[in-house]
């Protein structure tokens, strides 16, 4: 039985990275960056809609940069993945189900083997598409994205 007060997967934003980087065949700071992003937006979206499942994936607050959205902590973070550990479902902290646990492992891995399939270029202009990135976005400044807004724009790409 999941906690009430648990609103997220990991309590660390490292997990997902981790989790990311393992599940890449070419790990870079861009695809690990998009990943994360479209994989906590996918699962806010969707797992997130569900009352058995936290609300988020982590705790995360995207900037609207150049390159699209982009969590500050995670691009620091990056540099030091090698030295994060491999992260799988008996290492997400919200709950002892391990069912809801394969669930959204399984959820993770598969939109990570999509993402898998595109280059760098081909993500980081697929971000550029959303409009919660789009309406933030102002070239040289930093500004931080709506976390609402891209879970009501995924929302509507999955037609929840």
């Amino acid at each position: 039985m999941m906690s009430q007060d648990k609103t997220v997967v990991f309590s660390n934003k490292n997990d997902v990275v981790s989790f990311i980087s393992a599940n890449l065949d070419n790990p870079t700071p861009m695809k690990i960056s998009k990943s994360f992003y479209l994989i906590w937006a996918y699962y806010s979206a969707t797992y997130g809609q569900l009352d058995e499942y936290p609300d988020l994936l982590c705790d995360a607050s995207f900037l609207a940069l150049k390159y699209g959205p982009t969590d500050e902590d995670v691009l620091k973070n990056i540099k030091s993945i090698d030295k994060l550990p491999n992260i799988d479902e008996a290492d997400m902290t919200y709950t002892t189900d391990a069912s809801q646990s394969k669930n959204v492992s399984l959820f993770m891995k598969n939109l990570l083997s999509q993402i898998d399939k595109i280059d760098e270029f081909a993500i980081m202009v697929r971000t550029h598409e959303d409009k919660s990135w789009s309406d933030m976005y102002v070239e040289n400044e930093q500004h931080v994205m709506n976390n609402a807004a891209i879970i009501e724009e995924y929302s509507h790409k999955i037609n929840l």
